[in-house]
């Protein structure tokens, strides 16, 4: 045995996955990807973006990991979850300005290497990008001895999107009167953890299984809206902050928002973790509270309409007002 396995880091192990990766990176794919996984970096060609539509191409970048949520997902053994979670986070929020996701790598590290654990991490990375419609290209996996709990992980990904310049949402575009569509989550998705696996501590309560469902992934949904000929003038990505915080980031600066909080449904894991001792304003704070997204649009109801017809339910929960606060209003 080497010396340096015997410190805890067992290349062999890593060594054999390397096949394993290149075959479910394979599933994802893209005309545009040069070369096979395995390399010192990937190599995605952009010679062709122009002619697909992008006149003045731009790229988007964004990294983001999935938290504390590993550490119950580890628990489950719902190690599929955590890589399809780091994709979610990341192409979730890509999309938000128009772009379209393209490529993604991702960063596994592991106290001690279980090649059966990490095979399951990495295949839902890559069925997490065949969803959103990006290309594995690499990655790492790291292993960190000593430094994380016993056979404990940790995943973090990098999202690379391209979007025309001339196309892109943001505040920039939002006016007064513009209505706002909130699209359904699966669950928590993957934010406020922090706060759930402390009070499931508190209480002694053993995290269900609709605790852990995989955040949705919305891209190509909503990428779909600008084939339907709607106007989008900007989208947020309901993470931490919740619903007020993250959609003020994609308001212009002293404009607000009305949101009515009896306008959608919320699935029962909100009320049972409400009912751990979380008040109101908390769950508005920390979760996403059954809104994963939010559309800001002059055409809410055909937006609301097209993203449920593409399998996302979608209501149109809101407006944009001239000035702020943004408030979420009624009965919640």
């Amino acid at each position: 045995m080497s010396a340096y396995r015997q410190a805890g880091v067992d290349q062999e192990a890593a060594d054999s996955l390397v096949p394993l990766f290149a075959k479910l990176a394979a599933r994802t794919r893209r005309l545009e990807v040069e070369g096979d996984v395995g390399g010192f970096a990937g190599i995605f060609s952009l010679e062709g973006l122009k002619d697909r539509g992008y006149n003045r191409p731009g790229l988007v970048v964004s990294t983001d990991g999935v938290g504390t949520k590993v550490e119950l997902l580890q628990r489950a053994g719902r190690h599929h979850t955590a890589g399809w979670d780091a994709v979610a986070m990341n192409a979730d929020d890509v999309v938000c300005c128009g772009a379209e996701p393209i490529v993604f790598v991702d960063y596994v590290s592991v106290e001690r290497l279980d090649p059966e654990v990490v095979g399951e991490i990495v295949k839902g990375v890559a069925d997490g990008c065949t969803e959103a419609g990006c290309a594995l290209v690499g990655g790492e996996t790291s292993q960190h001895p000593g430094l994380l709990p016993p056979d404990g992980y940790d995943v973090v990904g990098t999202c690379v999107g391209v979007v025309d310049l001339d196309r892109v949402w943001g505040p920039h575009l939002v006016r007064t009167g513009d209505g706002i569509v909130g699209i359904s989550s699966s669950g928590l998705h993957s934010n406020g953890f922090a706060l759930v696996r402390r009070l499931l501590e508190e209480s002694g309560a053993q995290a269900w299984d609709d605790l852990l469902e995989p955040t949705a992934i919305y891209a190509r949904k909503v990428l779909g809206l600008r084939a339907q000929g709607v106007e989008v003038h900007a989208a947020a990505h309901v993470t931490g902050g919740g619903i007020v915080g993250n959609l003020m980031r994609a308001l212009p600066d002293g404009a607000g928002a009305e949101i009515e909080g009896d306008r959608w449904p919320r699935a029962p894991v909100f009320e049972r973790v409400k009912g751990l001792g979380v008040t109101t304003g908390e769950m508005l704070r920390t979760f996403n509270c059954g809104l994963g997204m939010l559309i800001v649009t002059p055409d809410a109801p055909d937006v609301a309409r097209a993203l449920s017809e593409a399998g996302a339910p979608s209501w149109v929960v809101g407006r944009v007002t001239e000035f702020g606060p943004v408030e979420v209003k009624g009965s919640f």
